[in-house]
């Protein structure tokens, strides 16, 4: 029987680490964009099941063995063969740390490939270890899977931003540091932390979604329905005397000129919670 297999690009992957901590690549959709990227291959066995939706380009499972367990490959992309190679005497080593290995890569001057390590370097001394994992796991991703034109493209808003004939990375972590800032402004990097923080790797791990933007609100244990009775009362302040007033008196079916069930289904479509044992039409019934 043929086997199956998905890849992982997170810097941070390593053995002991869960599947269902990571999204999934298929074969035909990883794409390195550099010599030296990493990826682990990871064995999928029959029994476990993946779930993909049509608009993402990988999966996700809910499988919490490990790596080690299932079995997977270390692989490094030698960008002057176009191939993959298996490298596992890098074992128990983190993705981001094999990437910057120069017994595989040859530093040279190439401005995008010193970018790169800058870029990298930031991530690992100021970011990891000192955010939530959904910023660390969305940082790396986003390098991972930043094409050379993309890189380009932030470069010119760095030198604009500074004003900068070259690009010198003399205090390199000042610069990087205002790499990263612009980084944080585009829509793919949201969209990656985003998606990090809905699957639990927030702040508390816990939190409220604001469907209508797509926004995240980190949020205490047992305090989901307070934080979106916060977020009622600053963002739809015209909605928030009826919540509040229905909220406390279940007998009323108008407040303020709205109906419950105008309301109930304000809520319902408005609001997700995350990392809750309590469904959200368990607090409006």
């Amino acid at each position: 029987m043929r086997k199956r297999y998905r890849y992982i690009t997170n810097g941070l992957a390593i053995g002991e680490n869960k599947l269902s901590d990571f999204r999934l690549i298929a074969a035909n959709s990883i794409k390195p964009s550099y010599d030296g990227a990493t990826a682990l291959r990871v064995n999928i066995p029959s029994d476990v099941e993946l779930t993909k939706y049509s608009c993402d380009s990988y999966s996700t499972t809910e499988d919490e063995r490990t790596l080690d367990e299932l079995g997977y490959d270390i692989l490094i992309w030698y960008q002057d063969k176009r191939k993959w190679k298996v490298h596992n005497e890098f074992k128990g080593t983190r993705l981001c740390d094999i990437s910057l290995s120069r017994q595989y890569l040859q530093l040279t001057y190439d401005p995008l490939f010193i970018s790169r390590f800058v870029i990298q370097r930031y991530v690992e001394k100021k970011i990891e270890g000192n955010f939530y994992l959904a910023k660390q796991f969305a940082c790396y991703e986003f390098i991972r899977t930043m094409e050379d034109e993309e890189l380009e493209e932030i470069l010119i808003k760095f030198m604009e931003r500074e004003n900068l004939e070259s690009i010198t990375f003399e205090d390199w972590a000042h610069d990087a540091e205002i790499i990263w800032d612009i980084i944080f402004s585009y829509e793919r990097y949201k969209s990656l932390e985003f998606g990090y923080k809905k699957r639990g790797f927030g702040e508390t791990g816990l939190g409220v979604i604001d469907k209508s933007d797509n926004t995240f609100y980190d949020c205490e244990f047992a305090c989901h329905w307070q934080k979106v009775m916060d977020i009622v009362r600053e963002k739809y302040p015209e909605k928030h005397k009826a919540l509040e007033t229905m909220y406390f008196n279940e007998r009323l079916n108008e407040a303020d000129g709205i109906s419950r069930s105008e309301m109930d289904s304000f809520i319902m479509e408005r609001f997700q919670l995350v990392g809750e044992n309590k469904r959200l039409n368990d607090y409006i019934e």
